[in-house]
C-alpha cells in the first residue's frame, strides 16, 4: 500500500538462465515491470557465484 492507494503492477520475465557447474555458476534474469498500460522499468540481474 502506498500513500496514493493500491498500485497493481505486472512483472514479465523475458529471459531466465541458470548455470550450475562444478564449484561455480551464474544466474541471469531480464524482466519488465509495468502497470496496466505503461512500462515502468526494464531491469537485468546478473549473479556469478563460486564455492
Amino acid at each position: 500500500m502506498t500513500p496514493y492507494g493500491k498500485i497493481d503492477i505486472k512483472v514479465f520475465t523475458s529471459h531466465l538462465e541458470f548455470k550450475d557447474e562444478s564449484e561455480k555458476g551464474s544466474l541471469s534474469i531480464d524482466y519488465i515491470i509495468s502497470d496496466h498500460h505503461d512500462i515502468l522499468g526494464r531491469y537485468k540481474i546478473r549473479l556469478q557465484f563460486a564455492v
